[in-house]
């Protein structure tokens, strides 16, 4: 296989960046990507019982799971 010259390949990479930004401009990536999954979980118990259990954790700093904390001795 023969060595292609520095002109050749910067061709060959002109010619993939122009097919990509092509590619890319007629695509619909342009749609607001946070539509198509709003309210994807709308009405799904187990998604409710992630989020309800994701707020505990937050507002405690716990899993409801773990063991309560030792009480410290005055």
């Amino acid at each position: 296989m023969a060595e292609r010259t520095l002109e050749q390949r910067v061709a060959t990479l002109e010619q993939e960046v122009a097919a990509l930004k092509h590619n890319r401009e007629n695509s619909n990536s342009k749609k607001n990507w946070l539509s198509a999954v709003l309210g994807r979980f709308k009405g799904n118990a187990d998604f409710a019982e992630v989020a309800r259990v994701g707020q505990q954790m937050r507002e405690t700093g716990r899993l409801p799971d773990d063991p309560p904390a030792p009480k410290e001795a005055p």
